[in-house]
């Protein structure tokens, strides 16, 4: 059994970019398994520039160059946008404004 199957963290049948994925097996042959996450990065314009038994070990840098590069992918294609990071500060004043009303409020 290869480490293949580390790669595969997210449920089967899983879609990135129009591109849908199945869980390999522990049948399934891994040099078939890595070649096929190769095509599918070249498609989607991922530059893997290392061999590829680097990604048949299902650890280590190169999977999680992969894993985050088609994630980004996926990202792009549903438009996803981060909000803002909100200061702990800003959060500790907004409990506090509320805590603040709700002793207000309980006493009218």
């Amino acid at each position: 059994s290869s480490g293949i199957n580390a790669e595969w963290p997210l449920r089967p049948g899983f879609e990135v970019c129009g591109v849908k994925f199945e869980a390999p097996s522990e049948d399934d042959d891994p040099n078939a398994i890595v070649s096929d996450i190769r095509s599918e990065a070249k498609n989607l314009g991922i530059n893997l520039d290392f061999p590829p038994a680097r990604l048949k070990m299902g650890a280590g840098e190169d999977v999680c160059y992969v894993l985050d590069q088609m994630t980004n992918k996926a990202l792009e294609v549903r438009r996803f946008r981060w909000a803002s990071a909100q200061h702990q500060v800003e959060q500790e004043q907004k409990r506090k404004k509320y805590r603040l009303r709700l002793c207000v409020d309980t006493t009218a």
